[in-house]
């Protein structure tokens, strides 16, 4: 069986309010399931110096205090120039201090110089899927 959920700890009156927005949370301290997610497309030829600069961004984040709690980067499989990254976070300050932290912010930049688009932002999880209960 495959299960939709609202996102663990999520609150059904947050979600609803369009006033409760992510710097509201950040500034309350609140739990809002936070996300990271880009979009990379990545210069012709420099695809392997991409992934390697990847490889030290990962090992940076997990060197951190309050790293991701899980991430990913994806390629196209009908365009191996364009990747997602995509991270789940447990609080929105630890979002903050990732893009503070000087390794970090110097590993992204060197990212993006290896691109000619990267686009993304700070995203909060309302749906997710959990299959850890098939059988």
């Amino acid at each position: 069986m495959i299960l939709l959920t609202p996102s663990a700890g999520s609150s059904h009156e947050r979600r609803n309010d369009p006033l409760f927005d992510a710097r509201t949370a950040a500034a309350a301290g609140t739990d809002i399931d936070p996300y990271t997610l880009v979009l990379w497309r990545v210069l012709p030829g420099r695809r392997e110096l991409f992934l390697d600069c990847w490889r030290a961004l990962i090992a940076q984040l997990q060197q951190l205090e309050r790293p991701p709690l899980m991430g990913s980067l994806v390629e196209s499989l009908v365009d191996d120039h364009l990747f997602y990254s995509i991270a789940s976070w447990d609080l929105m300050r630890d979002i903050t201090s990732m893009r503070q932290h000087p390794e970090c912010r110097r590993l992204v930049a060197e990212l993006q110089a290896l691109c000619d688009l990267s686009a993304g932002g700070t995203y909060r999880g309302v749906l997710s899927l959990d299959t850890s209960r098939h059988n």
